[in-house]
């Protein structure tokens, strides 16, 4: 018998998990008055009953019943919408060997049924190297805000697959008889890679599924050469990247830098600067077991986690030789039903040798596949490409219901109504030192976790906070603050070592906190980087023995002068403050973890910047 997937409640638990009302800081009068939309929020879950109905203890081999869009019956039945498990998980077949653990899912209930369906949204899509959506598929045209371009098979231009499955996560047109159906079954998409995109407001919402691909920290620069988006009205969300094992997903089943250390990650997601930006949800993966997706990256940058399965290969279908040194339940796990170009001479599926996978299509094994005799599906796509529009379709149901919400909102109710995945995830430790901290619940008890940020998003949880939500007090952005002491030497393996302090003067709630740094260290895969709150809170913004790539360049250092090959880092963020008091001593911490003669490098200075309200 298959277990039943169990995700921890906010209301059914007192662990500090989303939901709870943030802990009192001694404020009063107007200051705590600026909580009070937040706190009223919390609240509305506390009091209520938990909003996720049971799940089965063992697998179905029936059809979920099909869900009615906005008020109207169904047109037709979405025939793929039953192997859709990240809608609606009940243990069903899911087009891979393995099926999904029951309830791992994004819970969306009756939202569809109710006509909340992001009616009304527009979303815009964007792609690396203005890549563009097949805009005439037959589960998007209705749905797209820009007509498609004369395409067809054989000619020179040719749109995106990557695109087209994007934008059907997001919205497919649920109820046509077609396909399947998108999280937002009724929101338009407005795809940013072409031209006449520009002729359009901006949308609210926008989705990045790429990321920088560097494994290395941008170095510090004295002057500010970046720019935050407190004015941008648009909240961006990003995927994270799939780069946890070592040369991307599918090319070893090990990651990180040490081998007796394999969990601790390969590439970080901390080091793409761009999803340390204020308006950016940073979205990992989680498969249909529950778990981090084997590719995801990890990182304090990230915000929530979206569903990204895994590879999705049938049973005795074609697996290639870089996929063979996966973990057998990557392989055969649930991948993401998503369409695909209209073309059977190329696409998702056509670059897989014959097997018996009902979804390649009918010029790689040589006749029609029963489910996708016309190519235009696949149920390979993967990755948190394929995370990030759930989230970003979740967001859509959310502005459907109160289109006055901030992308500052948007973030905080997606953080506070996340359920907690992988509740179980202990700390990986190495010879006596701790790498990566499990699920940390921090002074305002909220659970946070460098792999799976505040959790799994949680639909209907997301789109009832949403609803009467009040918004958050005006944004404060402290600014950059300097430390001015003198140079920390870099301990060797000492916990009680390596702090650098800075006092915090502001009385504000944190959002989100970014830092930077520069040291005098040349070895940056040593080291262990952490941040801790005024309260105590401890986050891991590096973990050791990645793949961090050693690199040279000069930066300035405090006195002006030039300093050459030494390991600095221009922005990071970290999420795992949230809704605590800022004001205080903030700490940092830099420990080499490898390197007994560690001591002769320096943490010369670190600035921090905290977003709150």
């Amino acid at each position: 018998m298959q277990a039943t997937f169990s995700l921890l409640s906010p209301v059914a638990t007192n662990d500090g998990v989303a939901g709870s009302v943030p802990v009192s800081d001694g404020r009063d009068g107007p200051a705590l008055a600026l909580d009070g939309a937040a706190s009223h929020a919390a609240r509305q879950f506390e009091n209520a009953e938990a909003s996720r109905p049971d799940v089965p203890s063992a697998p179905s081999t029936d059809d979920p019943p099909l869900d009615a869009i906005g008020n109207a019956p169904l047109k037709g039945r979405d025939p793929l919408y039953r192997y859709q498990w990240h809608l609606k998980n009940r243990g069903q077949h899911a087009i891979a060997r393995d099926r999904p653990t029951p309830g791992v899912d994004l819970n969306i209930g009756n939202l569809h049924r109710t006509g909340v369906t992001g009616k009304g949204v527009v979303v815009g899509v964007s792609e690396p190297r203005m890549a563009t959506i097949h805009a005439g598929h037959e589960d998007l045209a209705d749905n797209m805000v820009l007509p498609a371009r004369d395409y067809r098979p054989g000619s020179d231009w040719k749109p995106s697959s990557h695109a087209t499955s994007v934008a059907g996560i997001i919205a497919a047109v649920g109820g046509n008889g077609k396909g399947g159906r998108g999280v937002a079954p009724e929101a338009k998409i407005l795809d940013l890679g072409r031209f006449e995109a520009r002729m359009h407001p901006r949308p609210a919402l926008i989705n990045e599924s790429f990321g920088a691909k560097q494994n290395m920290f941008d170095p510090y620069r004295k002057r500010k050469v970046f720019k935050d988006a407190q004015q941008d009205a648009s909240l961006i969300v990003r995927a994270a990247g799939n780069e946890f094992m070592e040369g991307g997903p599918g090319r070893r089943a090990k990651a990180g830098a040490n081998d007796a250390r394999p969990d601790v990650g390969y590439m970080s997601a901390n080091t793409d600067v761009r999803a340390s930006r204020w308006n950016v949800v940073n979205v990992g993966a989680v498969n249909a077991e529950g778990r981090k997706s084997s590719y995801s990256r990890t990182g304090s940058s990230l915000w929530v986690s979206g569903l990204g399965g895994e590879f999705g290969r049938e049973k005795g279908g074609y697996v290639s030789r870089y996929d063979k040194h996966m973990p057998d339940n990557a392989i055969h796990g649930a991948a993401i039903i998503a369409p695909d170009v209209t073309d059977c001479s190329w696409g998702w599926e056509y670059s897989d040798n014959p097997g018996p996978d009902r979804f390649i299509n009918g010029m790689a094994t040589g006749a029609p596949s029963e489910l996708n005799p016309d190519c235009r599906y696949t149920g390979l796509f993967n990755g948190t490409s394929a995370a990030a529009p759930t989230v970003t379709g979740v967001a859509a149901l959310m502005l459907q219901v109160n289109p006055a919400l901030t992308w500052r909102d948007i973030k905080y109710l997606l953080a506070i109504t996340a359920r907690k995945v992988d509740a179980e995830r202990q700390p990986i430790q190495w010879e006596g030192m701790t790498l990566e901290d499990g699920w940390v619940v921090n002074a305002a008890k909220r659970p946070f976790s460098n792999w799976y940020g505040f959790g799994l998003v949680d639909a209907k949880r997301a789109v009832d906070a949403a609803r009467d939500f009040r918004g958050l007090a005006p944004a404060i952005d402290s600014g950059w603050q300097r430390t001015t002491g003198k140079p920390v030497p870099i301990p060797y393996r000492d916990e009680s070592a390596g702090y650098s302090a800075m006092r915090f003067e502001r009385d504000m709630r944190v959002e989100a906190v970014q830092i930077r740094l520069q040291t005098t260290h040349k070895t940056p895969r040593n080291l262990r980087i952490a941040l801790v709150s005024p309260s105590g809170t401890r986050s891991i913004v590096l973990p050791p023995l990645t793949g961090l790539t050693r690199f040279s360049h000069n930066f300035e250092s405090t006195d002006g002068s030039h300093v050459k090959e030494f390991f600095s880092i221009n922005r990071v963020a970290t999420n795992a403050f949230l809704d605590e008091n800022a004001k205080g001593k903030w700490k940092l911490q830099v420990v080499d973890v490898r390197d007994p003669r560690a001591d002769q490098a320096s943490l010369l200075s670190w600035d921090l910047q905290v977003l709150g309200h």
